[in-house]
């Protein structure tokens, strides 16, 4: 007899959707620039990329339903330089949070495609973006030698710790 329970799931795998299902031709960008983030992320009703265009501060945004060949997509433009990580809130799946190496944050309502709030300049680029996972409006992200805490709803810096060195 053996000590370890077989399980229910052995058999179990995972259903490919049909492929006029998926989404072609999406032209996923390489201009990222951090290492810890990846090209493509998405919210319960969103898919966001960077988008290999002629705009460099660029994000495509789709909605989550929506397959087939796209040519054409809604980008959410405003940095003046390269962005550098994005990520959506885990409380509001419209709202999405870009850095890029002009030291600017933006939040962006999926909405309407609008920016609601600036963070900075700071000195240096952004590096990383992530929302806290449980606690409702509290942003975190870095830049070249300072990591910060905002508020999203005061919009009022919580927490900096600055370093002389720059952080990775």
């Amino acid at each position: 007899m053996s000590r370890f329970k077989v399980s229910k799931y052995k058999n179990s795998f995972a259903n490919v959707f049909k492929k006029e299902y998926w989404i072609h031709d999406l032209n996923v960008g390489s201009n990222l620039k951090s290492n810890n983030s990846t090209h493509i992320k998405a919210s319960c009703r969103h898919i966001a990329f960077i988008h290999d265009s002629k705009c460099s501060g660029c994000v495509a945004v789709l909605p989550l339903n929506s397959y087939g060949r796209n040519t054409s997509f809604p980008l959410v433009a405003g940095h003046s330089g390269s962005i550098t990580d994005f990520e959506f809130s885990p409380f509001d799946d419209d709202l999405l949070a870009s850095g890029a190496e002009d030291g600017i944050v933006k939040l962006w309502q999926m909405t309407d495609h609008s920016c609601v709030l600036n963070f900075g300049p700071f000195e240096g680029s952004v590096n990383e973006i992530h929302f806290h996972p449980q606690a409702n409006n509290v942003l975190a992200f870095t830049t070249e030698n300072a990591v910060r805490i905002w508020d999203v709803q005061h919009q009022q810096e919580k927490f900096e710790c600055c370093s002389s060195e720059k952080i990775q």
